[in-house]
C-alpha cells in the first residue's frame, strides 16, 4: 500500500531485502551483510567465520584452524598427538583411556594388545618385560602368571620350556625358569 519508494525502509545492517520484500531477513551464521543495501547476504571467505545471525563482518580464523568458505566457527586445522577431532564439536579433544590418538584428523584407534594406553596416549605402550596384556582397549598390563615368562610386548604369557619351570609371577625371560631337579 506504499504509494513512493521514500516510503520504504532502509535495510538494516546484517540483514537482507531482495527487491520487493516486505520485512528484512537477519543473515544466518557464516554470511553477513555490510551495508544497507544489501539485496543478499554474502558467505564469509574463506579464513573467517561468523558464528552469530545478523552480523555486518566476519571474524578472522587465527593461526592453527581452517575456516573454509560460509564457516560458522574455526576448526582446528590439525590435531596434536595424543589428541583427536571431535567431527560434532568441531574441537581437538584428549584421546580417551584404552585408545590411542596419532594427531592429524585420525579418529581414537583401539590399544592393541600387548600394550596399554592411558588418556591422552599417542600410541600404544607395549607391555613391560614380565607382565602382558591379552585384550584391545586396556589401560594396564597384569603381571606373568607361574609356570611362564613374558617378554616386553606380550599378549600372551609363554610357558617355560620342558624340564622347567617359574616358580614367581612375572618371569622376564626363558633364562627366569628354573632346571627342574632331577
Amino acid at each position: 500500500g506504499l504509494s513512493a519508494a521514500d516510503e520504504c525502509l532502509a535495510c538494516p545492517p546484517g540483514h537482507a531485502c531482495s527487491i520487493g520484500a516486505t520485512a528484512a531477513i537477519a543473515c544466518t551464521p557464516g554470511t553477513v551483510a555490510a551495508n544497507s543495501t544489501s539485496g543478499a547476504c554474502t558467505s564469509c571467505a574463506k579464513g573467517s567465520y561468523q558464528g552469530d545471525e545478523g552480523q555486518t563482518a566476519c571474524n578472522a580464523c587465527g593461526d592453527g584452524f581452517r575456516c573454509p568458505e560460509g564457516s560458522i566457527v574455526p576448526i582446528p586445522a590439525t590435531c596434536e598427538a595424543g589428541t583427536f577431532l571431535s567431527v560434532t564439536l568441531d574441537l581437538c579433544l584428549g584421546c580417551p583411556d584404552g585408545s590411542w590418538c596419532a594427531g592429524g584428523s585420525s579418529q581414537p584407534q583401539p590399544c592393541s594388545r600387548g600394550g596399554f594406553c592411558v588418556a591422552n596416549a599417542s600410541e600404544p605402550i607395549a607391555c613391560p618385560a614380565g607382565t602382558y596384556q591379552g585384550e584391545e582397549s586396556a589401560t594396564s598390563c597384569a603381571p606373568c602368571t607361574l609356570f611362564s615368562f613374558c617378554s616386553a610386548g606380550s599378549s600372551a604369557p609363554t610357558p617355560c620350556a620342558a624340564g622347567t619351570y617359574g616358580d614367581a609371577l612375572g618371569l622376564q625371560t626363558a633364562e627366569d625358569c628354573h632346571v627342574c631337579p632331577e
